[in-house]
């Protein structure tokens, strides 16, 4: 019987070693996942902000001309249209990989009217709408009431 009574300590010292080992290992994968939501919540802030900013450098003081109409920015040469072009399209693109999905419609939609607004030299009536509806969707997938 002696033998049995040497044993239940050293099961129960194991058993609480594997069990705080599991519960250490349980709470750095919950820290992991918060910290990577974190990350990508950042990201994405980033990239929305970049694509919008991007999209509003159409105008010089951003949505008061839009508004009006007007489309006072100097787009130039063809190279610098080209230029543009490009920086709107990888704004989308960033916006695309961070997702989600409705927020990429809403920037594939700012991104061709901006396109359009850039072809035309002059807004179009949908630029508001989709620079609003992107704005809601941005907020929305930011979680920002």
């Amino acid at each position: 019987m002696n033998g049995g009574a040497g044993l239940d300590p050293v099961l129960s010292l194991l058993v609480g070693a594997l069990g705080a080992a599991v519960i250490g290992l349980l709470g750095a994968w919950i820290q992991s996942r918060r910290e990577h939501r974190r990350w990508v919540r950042e990201r994405r802030f980033e990239a929305h902000l970049a694509f919008l900013r991007i999209c509003e450098s159409l105008t010089e003081d951003g949505r008061i001309s839009a508004m009006t109409g007007e489309f006072p920015r100097s787009l130039g040469t063809p190279q610098e249209v080209r230029e543009l072009m490009v920086e709107i399209t990888d704004g989308h693109a960033a916006v695309m990989l961070l997702g989600p999905d409705s927020l990429e419609r809403a920037a594939a939609a700012l991104r061709d009217e901006a396109a359009e607004c850039v072809r035309l030299r002059s807004f179009t009536k949908g630029y508001e709408e989709a620079r609003v509806a992107y704005i809601s969707a941005s907020r929305s997938a930011l979680a920002i009431r």
